[in-house]
């Protein structure tokens, strides 16, 4: 008879089983809100983790395409997740918790900074509630350009000309995305919002010729 094996041995077998896990112990002990966003933001860091090694097959796929693409694996995590469901519209990603709990995500392809603004202003004036369990989200960043860093970047300074009133906060640890908190127009709360890039550049250079080796120039012989 195969041994049994113990919860946290399980929750050390991979990061699914472990995020599974949690989220079900989530669940059943009607943890704290803060707690169920946590979890949702490591199963989209798997998620995300796992789309950049497949780049190449993703190239030239649309955003909806895409966004299927990052929910599977968090679909089969356990969660409650959507795409294109009606939360105040079409929200690109609505993953509910127990009782009212709730995140909200969209996602954009970059193309210009104004369009990346475009989706976070659905997120927060058009899908999200601002309620208590229901105050946090993010902006998923598809970016197949070069020099995802500097792109993050000038968005961040984008978002902060458009609101200058927000928070933002950069992690060491974790260059590539930002946290930003803003002031909910409907509900007058904070409403916490993490922006994190999905690398996808693809345009490998070995196949491109290399340069022509000059011959050097036989040296003179003094002349004796």
């Amino acid at each position: 008879m195969p041994e049994s094996l113990s919860i946290e041995e399980i929750r050390q077998s991979s990061v699914p089983a472990k995020i599974m896990i949690d989220l079900q112990m989530c669940v059943k002990f009607e943890e704290e809100y803060s707690r169920f966003v946590k979890l949702v933001e490591e199963a989209l860091d798997f998620s995300i983790h796992m789309m950049v090694p497949q780049k190449n097959v993703l190239a030239g796929l649309d955003e909806d395409k895409l966004t299927t693409f990052l929910l599977a694996p968090i679909k089969s995590m356990g969660f409650s997740a959507n795409h294109d469901t009606n939360v105040g519209g079409h929200c690109d990603i609505s993953i509910f918790g127990t009782a009212n709990m709730m995140w909200l995500g969209e996602a954009k392809i970059h193309s210009s900074y104004d369009k990346t603004l475009g989706g976070f202003q659905q997120l927060l004036d058009r899908y999200s509630t601002g309620l208590p369990d229901q105050d946090s989200g993010g902006v998923i960043i598809y970016h197949d350009k070069e020099n995802t860093k500097a792109m993050m970047d000038n968005w961040r300074d984008y978002l902060e000309q458009y609101d200058p009133d927000c928070t933002v906060s950069v992690l060491p640890n974790r260059p590539l995305e930002f946290r930003s908190v803003h002031t909910h127009k409907g509900s007058g709360l904070d409403f916490n919002v993490r922006h994190t890039p999905v690398v996808l550049y693809h345009q490998p250079t070995d196949d491109k010729p290399r340069p022509k080796r000059k011959a050097k120039k036989a040296s003179s012989s003094p002349s004796g």
